[in-house]
């Protein structure tokens, strides 16, 4: 993507977008599948890795990355993460 698009991304400076990667089946739902078809199915062809936009935000400033990071999480996804854990 960013070789493709490399030179539009560079643009958004200021700018951070956090993702995470999501996985349509875990291991234990593969390897409960009613027969190899469908487990195959789930493996190979059903299984595609997803890369999802979990919250944005620009970045004032004032505001350090980890600042947006953490705002933006806030505001887009209700989600505080206490000082401990970040």
């Amino acid at each position: 993507a960013i070789r493709k698009n490399g030179p539009e991304l560079l643009r958004l400076s200021d700018y951070f977008c956090l993702a995470s990667v999501q996985l349509p089946f875990g291991r234990e739902e593969i390897e409960a599948s009613a027969d190899r078809k469908e487990r195959r199915d789930k493996e190979e062809v059903w299984n595609q890795i997803d890369l999802c936009v979990t919250a944005t935000r620009e970045d004032p400033e004032e505001e350090t990355s980890q600042a947006a990071a953490r705002s933006g999480l806030g505001e887009t996804c209700g989600v505080e993460i206490s000082d401990l854990l970040w």
